[in-house]
Formats: C-alpha cells, sequence, structure tokens
C-alpha cells in the first residue's frame, strides 16, 4: 500500500487489489444470501435459512481448519507444500462428501426433534443449502493454496464466481 504524493489517496498494489477483492467476495459470499432470502421470504422461513446457514458455517469452519493451518507450509516449501496440497484437496473431497452425506439424513430429523416442526427445513431447501455447503468446502483447500503461492487474482475471480451462483441460488 501507499499514498499518492499529490493526490493524497492510498494506492493498492496489484497483489493486495486482487487480495483485497477475495476478501470481499468472501464477506459477500456468506452474508448477502441471508439478506436476500431476508428480503424475499416471509420471516419464518428467512429464520429457518439463516438457521441452515449458520449450522452448516458451524460445521465448514470446524472441517477448514486443516486448511488454513496448511497453507504457510506452502508458503515456505512449494514442493513439499504441493504434494501436502494434492493430499488435502483429495481428503478435503472424501470429507465434505461425507459430512454432507450424514447432515442430509440426520440434520432434518434432529431438527424436528429439537426445535419443532416449524423450524424444519424442507428437503429441497437442505438440498440446495447442503451443495453450497459442498462447493464452498470444496474451494478451501485450492484458495489455501492459491494463498500459499500468491496467486490473488485466480483466487479473486473464482470467489466472485462463487458469490455470483450463491446470489442466484439464493433468490
Amino acid at each position: 500500500t501507499s499514498i499518492h504524493p499529490r493526490a493524497g489517496y492510498f494506492h493498492l498494489g496489484t497483489m493486495e487489489a486482487f487480495a483485497f477483492r477475495s476478501q470481499l467476495s468472501i464477506m459477500l459470499l456468506f452474508s448477502i444470501d441471508l439478506v436476500i432470502v431476508g428480503l424475499c421470504s416471509n420471516p419464518v422461513e428467512a429464520a429457518v435459512y439463516a438457521l441452515l446457514a449458520r449450522i452448516l458455517t458451524i460445521v465448514r469452519s470446524f472441517i477448514q481448519s486443516l486448511g488454513e493451518v496448511s497453507w504457510p507450509m506452502l508458503a515456505q516449501n512449494q514442493e513439499a507444500g504441493r504434494g501436502w496440497s494434492h493430499l488435502l484437496l483429495r481428503g478435503n473431497a472424501w470429507i465434505y462428501g461425507g459430512v454432507a452425506g450424514g447432515i442430509a439424513v440426520s440434520l432434518l430429523p434432529f431438527l424436528k426433534w429439537y426445535m419443532g416442526p416449524e423450524w424444519t427445513a424442507s428437503d429441497l431447501l437442505l438440498a440446495v443449502v447442503l451443495v453450497r455447503f459442498v462447493i464452498t468446502g470444496l474451494q478451501n483447500p485450492a484458495g489455501y493454496f492459491l494463498i500459499g503461492l500468491g496467486q490473488f487474482k485466480p483466487l479473486a475471480r473464482s470467489i466472485e464466481r462463487e458469490l455470483v451462483v450463491a446470489s442466484i441460488l439464493s433468490l
């Protein structure tokens, strides 16, 4: 970051600008859908959607911790990090698939028992939220791999595409 001497404004370098774009897109990715659903549906449906989104966000943040820990290793030693990243990508896919399958068969009956039928989402809504969960989960190790390599431009573009798809699905 630098300050332009004549105009007095901040100027972000190219890498910093793409890093900022990716962070802004991530923030919007995990918040804009709740706003859209809240505006386009009744309060009970919006609350049920928010409940599902929150549960899956907690699960996703727990699973993605391995990727968060591993990207600095890639930045330090790119050759060893590449092998680890490929293993992490494959393992992450299996983990997210297994967790999504477990959630698909157990979450709705649990919510119906624990919170009552009015707080239980439809099968279609759960399927759409689970698809989003798997898509965002599968991109995490790849995103950390790109962060470790300093490739912020492709990262920002892929997250922006993901944001567009998530916004369309929330509508």
